[in-house]
């Protein structure tokens, strides 16, 4: 691969990730497709982009909190 990355070609490993919390299989494939189009610039409306810290903070005080079961 380091002879491969040293003659221009990218290696894209097809690694899930998981903080984006994605509830399907289809979510994780269709993250893997949006990183392997974003190494060709080609854009994929229907990826869902880091907004950063700010809007991860603002999605996350708009969810529900977990109850608790009553004791």
């Amino acid at each position: 691969m380091l002879a491969l990355t040293r003659m221009g070609a990218r290696v894209v490993p097809p690694m899930p990730a998981f903080y984006n919390n994605p509830t399907t299989v289809d979510d994780i494939i269709d993250h893997i497709v949006a990183r392997v189009l974003d190494q060709f610039d080609l854009p994929d409306p229907a990826a869902k982009r880091w907004q950063g810290m700010r809007a991860a903070r603002m999605s996350a005080a708009r969810q529900p909190a977990a109850r608790t079961p009553a004791a």
